[in-house]
């Protein structure tokens, strides 16, 4: 048996007119002993949370050693009052890590003087009799305090909910293609209406083979014959046509690159991501030797330039030169190469056909984790048709959106991912995984005060069911791990952001 000494402090409740509980404490010059049961490491000088207005709940505080600590039932009078029946006197039990909280509302609204003493009884059946020292509320920094996935009404908020609902489950191919917005050079485009089809070089925007995905041929407004409109030089210098050239095909689905672009062409998530993990398999049947990427962010800036953080692969053809790295683009241009590595060397068009052959079917697994600021890019050896191998841990590059030296600092924040092709015909994109990354298992949504469980299959669904407040339990402050954000929850069911 463990013996604990502490000071005791007896209450004295005077009632106002007003309806509010006064509460002034007089401490005593004494100790006493406490007999507890092994099993509880309880500290018995804490001073507990109250909230003293009428008609609201009354929190208490009582720090343990462990989780559960051994306790079988708790109770708020002599006569031992099972857990099972607090419900009945408006009490609420939980136990968290490393603190045991009741929320208990007085039936009449008013907290009496003989309600001074809580009773833990352990699994063994003693029982462990703790003086409450009760206070006023005098921050929100005193309450108690939870971590959960919990979003506001705000914009910004809604994007972050709508990433979480949706960020478990990659999006299927043809999603990407039929309704993500592409972008090509210096052009962004909201979607594949917004394409200029009359403009001089509309003529390169052939009909589709239906099998290949490339374009047909044609001519030119002089007669002259295109066989090729996908490799045609001409043609691959207007950015309409590039946002063109990407076609869906097979069975499975592929998205294809069906032009060797003269622009940095792709497509852009239409949501904005700040915590993720991305990856897939890069690949191009062509032997040509340039870039296929992963976009890791992409923000506009206030005068219409987009500007892309990628992390890309080549086959030395162009930048980055050793094969693997992070490359920063301003509308298409390359402005600053962040890092680069070799990893599994690279394979030039250089030479005549049978040796160095470019990408010529050769993959590669690309995968990106974003932590806010800190962007961590890796990637696997070159491998051929088969099992996708690991990744090697010494391609890894790791930057800080905070390093000034990077010169970065705009890509703070949630930015666009997506995938991208740059004068590499036949680039494309397989094996897609991307998360979110957070294992939680409920979203609170305060719009709604509606509450989402994360099912086996790694969505959310709505549980109609469960009381946000309720769940969550009030006055509370609680923050979300992901977002920063903290909100105070009221005993009224209302809340407020806090700093």
């Amino acid at each position: 048996m463990l013996c604990i000494f502490f000071a005791l402090f007896f209450l004295v409740f005077a009632f106002q007119n007003c309806g509010r509980i006064e509460v002034t404490e007089k401490q005593i010059e004494e100790s006493v002993s406490l007999e507890v049961p092994s099993v509880l490491d309880v500290s018995l000088n804490k001073q507990f949370i109250i909230e003293y207005e009428r008609n609201t709940p009354v929190d208490f505080q009582i720090p343990l050693e462990e989780e559960s600590a051994g306790l079988a039932s708790v109770s708020l009078d002599e006569e031992q009052t099972l857990l099972s029946s607090l419900t009945q006197l408006n009490a609420v039990i939980e136990i968290a890590q490393n603190s045991f909280l009741i929320t208990y509302t007085p039936a009449n609204g008013i907290l009496g003087e003989d309600f001074s003493k809580l009773y833990l009884k352990s699994l063994s059946g003693e029982l462990v009799e703790i003086e409450l020292i009760f206070r006023p509320l005098n921050n929100q920094e005193e309450l108690p305090t939870k971590k959960a996935l919990i979003y506001g009404p705000s914009s910004e908020e809604r994007v972050y909910f709508q990433q979480k609902l949706l960020g478990y489950e990659a999006p299927e191919l043809g999603e990407i293609f039929n309704k993500w917005p592409r972008f090509a050079g210096t052009k962004y485009f909201l979607n594949i209406d917004e394409v200029d089809r009359n403009n001089p070089l509309a003529y390169c925007m052939s009909e589709k083979d239906s099998n290949t995905g490339r374009f047909t041929s044609t001519t030119d407004p002089e007669g002259n014959p295109v066989p090729d409109p996908g490799s045609n030089n001409v043609c691959n210098a207007s950015e309409d046509f590039l946002a063109m050239a990407w076609s869906l095909v097979g069975d499975p689905s592929r998205v294809i690159c069906v032009a060797n672009s003269g622009r940095v062409t792709g497509f852009l998530s239409p949501l904005d991501f700040e915590y993720y993990t991305h990856e897939a398999v890069l690949t191009s049947t062509n032997r040509d030797d340039d870039r296929i990427g992963i976009v890791i962010a992409a923000r506009t800036d206030a005068g219409g330039k987009l500007h892309v953080l990628e992390a890309t692969r080549t086959q030395g053809g162009t930048q980055p030169g050793l094969g693997w790295g992070i490359l920063y683009y301003v509308d298409g241009v390359t402005k600053k190469i962040i890092d680069e590595k070799s990893v599994g060397g690279i394979f030039k068009n250089s030479g005549p056909a049978g040796s160095n052959d470019g990408w010529s079917g050769k993959r590669t697994l690309v995968r990106v984790v974003r932590d806010a600021n800190i962007i961590k890019a890796s990637t696997s050896e070159w491998f051929m048709a088969g099992e996708i191998p690991s990744i090697s841990e010494e391609s890894l590059i790791e930057i800080d959106l905070n390093d000034e030296s990077l010169g970065l600092e705009f890509f703070k924040g949630p930015g666009a991912y997506g995938y991208s092709s740059f004068s590499q015909y036949f680039s494309e994109f397989t094996d897609i995984k991307f998360s979110t990354g957070n294992s939680g298992t409920y979203l609170y949504d305060l719009s709604t005060s509606s509450v989402y469980e994360r099912q086996l299959e790694g969505d959310f669904k709505e549980r109609t069911d469960i009381d946000l407040y309720t769940h969550l339990g009030t006055p509370r402050v609680i923050t979300n791990p992901d977002t920063g954000k903290k909100f105070f929850l009221r005993s009224d069911r209302t809340y407020e952001e806090v700093d």
